[in-house]
């Protein structure tokens, strides 16, 4: 039975209205290849004075916000300040608008010490970016003060912690204000930074919390860390704009119907910012099975053959993925696609992917139950082409292997 949300009323005028206004490309390439060749005139971003004390902040007007843009700022200005702390290229690689998912489950033994949630980060800021821009939406209020009252925490505690800096160089490690430094080299940093931190923090999301409060561990050496007590404890969240939030009250989440409308269906941010504030338009019904495909056709000795395995009418992130060659574990493979590269005799066999998910309990609804999707394919690899008749045979015999698909339920 569907729920409604207090302003789906409004809903339908707040449609009408543009998603976001002069969306921002994102910058493609790695390496800063795709920055412009002027970092200085950065636009789109809340306005303040670093270097001034409790310096008020001018925000955006409604149409105006684009969380992509603050983060290709933050990206592209990094560029400018990376000599100073070999710390920032590493955080430098998490803030590209086009690749950036940074708030998924920590991860305390790696490197970088959180894992993406599955829902590209210019997507699930975009669900705030809607409401800013859209005036109209009675949760409006409610979103923008926390909004901007997070902004001023979050830009009081970065301003802070520039004014100690701590740089090393030839003759030792010492304390500096940077912020002119930064005010003048990379004026759009802080803002663009603040705004981004101010957007995770509003989405009212534990996990995105978290994940937040790590990676401000990233930049102690240049004095910033989070607050005592966590992120959540200096800010305000609307749990309605995250991950497991419900923005049109149609009993999907947000990030059920990212899954679905833009992984399965590959709806465009536009797209999907209409289906996720539109209570109308909803996921089929949950009937979780696995695809898996590769190259028609003969494969010979030295092809490069991928298998692709596709999850469809499941909408949350796989508990894991395995790929097998004749029942045994390939290690390392844990991604939704395997690479063969120059196949040899040897690599002929099934393949099978076995994908975990959680489902929930038709007998006991506060009860998850685990299940596993698999499917098979046969690869044969040889340097003399089958007959027809053969590979008849042998298509019939891979379509229905490819079909099959066994679940195996637990209670957890």
């Amino acid at each position: 039975m569907k729920c409604t949300t207090f302003f789906t009323a409004f809903l339908v005028a707040a449609l009408c209205l543009p998603a976001l206004a002069a969306q921002h490309n994102p910058v493609p390439g790695p390496n800063f290849a795709g920055c412009p060749d002027d970092l200085t005139a950065f636009k789109g971003h809340a306005r303040f004075d670093i270097t001034k004390d409790q310096d008020p902040v001018k925000h955006l007007e409604p149409g105006q916000n684009d969380f992509c843009r603050l983060m290709d700022n933050i990206y592209c200005s990094l560029s400018l300040i990376a000599h100073m702390n070999k710390t920032i290229m590493d955080f430098a690689d998490l803030v590209q608008c086009l690749t950036m998912d940074i708030n998924g489950p920590l991860d305390l033994d790696a490197k970088i010490p959180v894992s993406p949630n599955g829902v590209l980060d210019s997507y699930e800021l975009a669900v705030l970016a809607y409401v800013l821009n859209n005036p109209e939406l009675e949760i409006y209020e409610e979103v923008n003060t926390a909004w901007e009252a997070n902004f001023w925490e979050l830009k009081e505690l970065v301003v802070e912690a520039l004014k100690i800096a701590t740089l090393k160089s030839d003759d030792g490690v010492f304390d500096k204000d940077i912020t002119g430094i930064i005010k003048m080299m990379a004026p759009a940093l802080t803002p663009s930074l603040v705004g981004v931190l101010a957007g995770f923090a509003t989405l009212g999301d534990e996990t995105t919390n978290e994940a937040l409060g790590e990676l401000l561990g990233l930049l102690s050496d240049i004095g910033l860390e989070p607050p005592e007590g966590g992120i959540a404890s200096i800010t305000t969240g609307v749990p309605e704009l995250g991950p497991d939030g419900d923005i049109d009250g149609d009993g999907y989440t947000n990030m059920e119907e990212y899954l679905y409308f833009v992984v399965q269906l590959g709806y465009d941010l536009d797209q999907y910012l209409s289906a996720v504030f539109d209570d109308n338009q909803t996921p089929p019904s949950y009937d979780p099975d696995v695809l898996l495909s590769r190259k028609t056709g003969f494969v010979q000795i030295g092809d490069n053959v991928t298998l692709e395995g596709k999850i469809i009418y499941y909408y949350d992130v796989p508990l894991y993925i395995h790929w097998y060659k004749d029942g045994a574990l390939i290690e390392g493979a844990n991604a939704m696609s395997l690479e063969l590269l120059n196949v040899q005799p040897e690599d002929a066999g099934l393949y099978s992917i076995a994908i975990g998910i959680e489902l929930e309990d038709e007998e006991a609804v506060a009860n998850k139950a685990q299940s596993e999707l698999t499917a098979s394919t046969i690869l044969t690899v040889s340097n003399e082409a089958l007959p027809v008749a053969g590979m008849a045979s042998f298509g019939a015999l891979v379509g229905a292997l490819a079909l099959v698909g066994i679940r195996r339920f637990r209670r957890k």
